[in-house]
C-alpha cells in the first residue's frame, strides 16, 4: 500500500479510553497546476450547477467519490458520491437507502449527508461531508511499517480507542434507527482526521434480518 505523507503526535498517556494520536496529512495532492485526476465533467462544468469536481478521493464496487466545491456554500469542500452508470436500479435503491439512513444523523462520528441531487449524463449523488485523514486501514499499514510511530506498544491503546469510538457511533445507530443493523464495516470505511474518527459509509444499514452485502 502506497503511504500518504502525514505527520503523527502521541498524546500523554490518559485514563480517557477515547484519546487518539493527532494525525496531519502532509499536502493536499491537488491545487492550481495539479493534475486532477479522471473526473466524470470538465473542471469548469459544475454538477447540478453548483459543485465544482477537483479530484478523484476513491473507488468502491458501486460508484466512487470525489472531492469538489460547493460553490454556493462559500466553497465548501464536499465529497460527492455517485454511482457506477451499469449499477442502474440497483445502485439508485443502495443510494437512495444511504440516503434516508444519514440525512437526519447527528452523530460526530458518522459521516453528514448535506444534499443529494442528479446530473443529467451523470446521474444521481450524494453531497456529503469531506473528512481529511487516513483510513484505518492506512493506520494499521503505518504502525506495521513503524511501529514507533504510535509508540510501539501503545498502538494497543489507540485500537481500543478506534473500537471504542466506532461501537459508539453504531449504537446510536441502531438506537435512533430501531430494527436497523449495519452490516459491511471495513478498515477503509473510517477515516481519522486530526484527532477525531468518522464512518464515512453507511450504505449497508439494513433491517435487522435481511442479507448484507
Amino acid at each position: 500500500m502506497y503511504l500518504r505523507a502525514a505527520h503523527v503526535d502521541l498524546p500523554a498517556e490518559n485514563p480517557d479510553p477515547t484519546v487518539l494520536p493527532t494525525i496531519t496529512v502532509l499536502g493536499r495532492g491537488w491545487g492550481p497546476g495539479s493534475d486532477p485526476g479522471e473526473l466524470p465533467l470538465p473542471p469548469g462544468q459544475l454538477l447540478a450547477g453548483q459543485y465544482r469536481l477537483i479530484r478523484p478521493l476513491g473507488y468502491g464496487g458501486m460508484g466512487e467519490v470525489h472531492l469538489a466545491l460547493d460553490t454556493k456554500v462559500d466553497n465548501r469542500e464536499v465529497a460527492i458520491k455517485m454511482l457506477h452508470p451499469e449499477q442502474a436500479a440497483a445502485a439508485a435503491a443502495a443510494l437512495a437507502r444511504e440516503r434516508r439512513a444519514l440525512v437526519d444523523l447527528g452523530h460526530d462520528d458518522i459521516i453528514r449527508v448535506f444534499n443529494y441531487g442528479h446530473h443529467p449524463g451523470v446521474g444521481d449523488f450524494l453531497v456529503l461531508q469531506y473528512v481529511d485523514g487516513l483510513t484505518l486501514e492506512e493506520v494499521r499499514a503505518r504502525a506495521k511499517l513503524n511501529p514507533g510511530e504510535f509508540g510501539d506498544h501503545r498502538f494497543h491503546e489507540f485500537v481500543l480507542a478506534y473500537g471504542v469510538r466506532i461501537l459508539s457511533a453504531l449504537a446510536y445507530l441502531h438506537a435512533y434507527r430501531p430494527g436497523k443493523v449495519y452490516g459491511h464495516l471495513k478498515p477503509y470505511m473510517v477515516v481519522q482526521g486530526a484527532t477525531t474518527t468518522t464512518i464515512i459509509d453507511v450504505a449497508s444499514v439494513r433491517p435487522a434480518g435481511e442479507p448484507s452485502m
